[in-house]
């Protein structure tokens, strides 16, 4: 097996497991510091500090059941590209019913100069719904 392969995959499961944790300071160590993210709404993410301030008030009132599927995984030269589904579902803590959220996304990986794969783009909702 691929090593870039194995080692996106332990990210990827570990980029689950902190969005359900609601651990800002873990997933903001999944991306790298000069991440673009590009929510389904609203403006660029341009830094890691941009990133945490975003996540903060959204962990801090809401609970997250995220789940991703990779439909494709190519790794070249220090880089690792993937297309996949994701579904997620968003709980109030103060109650009510959960939204729920799916559709493609796109994640483009780094491997940075201390050896650790993360997210440097990521596009939530390419090409439409799941």
């Amino acid at each position: 097996m691929n090593s870039a392969l194995d080692a996106v995959a332990e990210r990827r499961r570990e980029w689950v497991e902190v969005v359900n944790d609601g651990s800002v300071e873990r997933y903001a160590d999944l991306v790298t510091a000069d991440v673009v993210w590009l929510p389904p709404a609203g403006e660029p993410i341009t830094s890691r500090q941009a990133f945490r301030d975003w996540l903060e008030p959204f962990f801090a009132g809401y609970a997250y059941r995220f789940s991703v599927e990779p439909t494709e995984v190519r790794p070249f030269d220090g880089w690792c590209a993937e297309l996949g589904n994701f579904r997620s579902a968003l709980s109030a803590k103060s109650g009510g019913e959960p939204q729920e959220h799916g559709g493609r996304y796109f994640a483009l990986w780094r491997l940075d100069p201390d050896g650790a794969w993360r997210i440097e783009r990521y596009v939530d909702g390419v090409g439409g719904g799941a």
